[in-house]
C-alpha cells in the first residue's frame, strides 16, 4: 500500500471503532509508511491491550477474516485478530510478545506506551501512531537490521521524534543483562548520538 491507500484504510478503521474505542494505534509497515519511511505494507496493524483487542473483534465482527484469539507461533505470541473493510485488511495485536535471543519484546500498551506514541491528524482525526522506539525494538529482536538501520537514518533528519529516554528505558527492559553489550553496537551508538 502506498500512503494514500494507508490513509484511506485508517480512515475506514477509524469510522468504525473510535466512537467506541479510542485505545489503539497504527503500526508496523503503515505506521512507517505514515510516517514518510521507505517501507511497504500489505495490511494495516493495529496495537493495543488484548482487552481492547476483543472489543474491536466485536465491533468489527461483521468484517472477520479470523477471530481474535490468543495465538502462539514460533517465538511470537499475542492477541490477534484479521479484519478486512472494503478491500483494506487489518491486523489486530493485542499484548504482543517477541522471545528472541537477545531478550523478550513485550508491547504493554497502557498509558506510558500511548504517551510516547506519535500523534498525526489524518482528514480531521487524531490518530495514534505507534512510538518508532517500540517498532525499532521489534526489528533488533528480529535481526531485521536493515529495517532498523531505515529507522536510525529516519530519526537523524526528524530528531524530534526520537524519545531516547524512552528507548532506552525500553532497551534495558527488553534485553536486560544483554543491553550494555547490544548498546555498543554501531546502530545503538548512532542512535545514542541523536539529540
Amino acid at each position: 500500500m502506498n500512503k494514500r491507500e494507508v490513509v484511506e484504510s485508517i480512515v475506514k478503521f477509524y469510522d468504525r471503532v473510535h466512537e467506541f474505542i479510542t485505545f489503539w494505534s497504527v503500526g508496523g509497515g503503515a505506521s512507517q509508511v505514515l510516517l514518510g519511511i521507505d517501507e511497504t505494507t500489505d495490511n494495516i496493524e493495529i496495537n493495543t491491550s488484548a482487552k481492547i483487542a476483543y472489543a474491536i473483534g466485536e465491533i468489527l465482527e461483521p468484517f472477520t477474516v479470523k477471530p481474535v484469539i490468543f495465538t502462539s507461533k514460533g517465538n511470537i505470541c499475542g492477541h490477534f485478530g484479521v479484519f478486512k473493510i472494503k478491500s483494506s485488511q487489518f491486523e489486530i495485536i493485542g499484548n504482543l510478545r517477541i522471545e528472541g535471543e537477545l531478550g523478550t519484546y513485550i508491547e504493554d500498551f497502557n498509558e506510558r506506551f500511548l504517551k510516547n506514541c506519535t500523534k498525526m491528524e489524518i482528514k480531521g482525526r487524531s490518530i495514534y501512531i505507534t512510538p518508532l522506539e517500540e517498532t525499532f525494538l521489534i526489528n533488533i529482536i528480529l535481526k531485521k537490521w536493515g529495517k532498523a538501520k531505515k529507522i536510525v537514518n529516519f530519526w537523524k533528519n526528524h530528531t524530534e521524534l526520537f524519545n531516547k529516554e524512552y528507548l532506552e528505558e525500553r532497551a534495558k527492559e527488553t534485553f536486560k543483562s544483554k543491553f550494555k553489550v547490544l548498546a555498543k553496537r554501531k546502530i545503538f551508538r548512532d542512535i545514542f548520538l541523536l539529540k
